[in-house]
């Protein structure tokens, strides 16, 4: 599943084409995109760049039935449109004195209530822009804690991505900023790793399976961002989740990019994924690869019955 991260509220058109060029390129591939609410609440962004990206997103679905997700980065001007939601400035995973922009805020800072009410406000965004109630989810920061998933699946949320392979984010964020981002996704996604794969769960353990189980499918970020891995780790990932056997049961394989970040360095890193990955596929009779968005892949895998 290939995914990508609206960190901000605007992309480079540039940007947007390589996206297409990617389609072109690899006829099988859906794309999961995570859009940030902040893209309609940003004042930098005129009407028509809004609608222009809605648009935008609407014809990626309808022409390569793209997934348009929800990603949240709690942005002051997204979360001070929301009733009864106080912007935070802490913790950041980048300015040790805090972030009056909201941006590199850890979304567990907010309570299950708050951020359902924040979730709540984007569904509303989205359904006035025509892209409909987005039922996938990660969160800005991979910063999901216990709360933030109880809230996304009180408001109908099928699957969330925010589980992180945080070995892969090692080397680029360990001493990046405050170092937060790095130790908070040690201390959260633990037991995640290259192979992990998706599971409900637990209430007090998210990190794993757990009784009682919080009701929406987690579905690990195992082969991680472009940013954090090189197109070799990235296959080396994939190698590691198929051995080139025949599957006994569903496997899934997650990587992605920011369009905000993305250039030429990491469009070759993932045409060179991509073109590996496509020589196993199963519409060709080659293999097990289907690329799939994530909702859909929610109705693969069981909820546990207690």
């Amino acid at each position: 599943m290939l995914t990508t991260d609206w960190d901000t509220s605007d992309s480079r058109d540039s940007v947007l084409k390589l996206h297409e060029k990617l389609h072109l390129q690899h006829p099988s591939l859906k794309i999961t995109h995570f859009l940030g609410p902040y893209t309609f609440t940003d004042r930098k962004l005129s009407p028509a760049r809004q609608s222009y990206l809605a648009d935008w997103m609407i014809l990626l679905r309808r022409s390569f039935q793209d997934e348009i997700g929800l990603h949240i980065h709690p942005y002051c001007n997204f979360v001070n449109t929301v009733r009864g939601v106080h912007c935070r400035f802490k913790p950041s995973d980048t300015f040790r004195r805090g972030d009056s922009s909201g941006y590199t805020v850890l979304s567990s800072a907010y309570s299950e209530t708050e951020f359902l009410h924040l979730l709540k406000a984007a569904d509303a965004l989205f359904v006035a822009h025509g892209l409909g109630k987005p039922t996938s989810f990660r969160t800005g920061s991979w910063a999901a804690g216990p709360q933030t998933l109880k809230a996304l699946a009180a408001d109908g949320f099928v699957a969330d991505s925010s589980a992180n392979n945080w070995e892969r984010i090692r080397e680029e964020s360990k001493n990046d900023g405050n170092g937060v981002l790095y130790t908070w996704n040690r201390q959260h996604w633990n037991a995640i790793n290259d192979r992990s794969q998706p599971y409900f769960p637990g209430e007090l353990e998210p990190m794993s399976d757990g009784v009682p189980a919080i009701p929406i499918l987690e579905v690990p970020d195992n082969g991680s961002l472009v940013d954090y891995v090189t197109s070799d780790e990235m296959i080396s990932i994939f190698r590691s989740n198929w051995q080139g056997q025949p599957l006994a049961k569903p496997v899934t394989y997650v990587f992605g990019f920011h369009p905000v970040s993305y250039n030429k360095t990491f469009h070759k890193r993932i045409e060179k994924t991509l073109n590996y990955i496509d020589r196993f596929l199963a519409v060709n009779g080659d293999g097990p690869v289907v690329y799939e968005t994530l909702s859909n892949i929610a109705h693969v895998f069981q909820a546990p019955s207690h």
